[in-house]
């Protein structure tokens, strides 16, 4: 149960990504910084979640894929969390935000958790 909501997660988190790439002509009318930086936060969405799926098939025999994997999730996680604080208003404005605020902080969260059930079914050993 809880690897296929990792999986949904992932492959949400990849969405999201998609979506805000597909997004950017929408929003931005002309091409300046401020639009790259938003087709680069839909990149990096998009492969967060392609490492959560990697952590998910992989992560038993890569260990490393393990750990990088929830890693970025509590970086992109503190990351929208500070990201909503301090820009509050706009996540007002675009209420779509706080689903997309709430996908990302889930996926920090049950990564977390099951990468912590894992080392710790790991490490009981014989």
């Amino acid at each position: 149960m809880m690897r296929r909501l990792e999986a949904i997660l992932g492959c949400c988190l990849v969405g999201l990504g998609v979506l805000q790439g597909a997004a950017t002509p929408l929003l931005f009318k002309t091409l300046e910084e401020p639009t790259l930086w938003f087709f680069a936060g839909g990149i990096l969405l998009a492969l967060v979640g392609a490492l959560n799926v990697l952590r998910l098939r992989y992560g038993e025999m890569a260990a490393g894929v393990v750990w990088v994997s929830v890693a970025a999730n509590l970086l992109v996680a503190g990351l929208w969390v500070a990201m909503a604080w301090l820009l509050a208003y706009k996540f007002k404005r675009y209420p779509a935000a706080y689903l997309a605020l709430a996908i990302i902080v889930a996926t920090a969260v049950v990564s977390i958790r099951s990468v912590s059930r894992g080392v710790a079914v790991r490490n009981s050993g014989p």
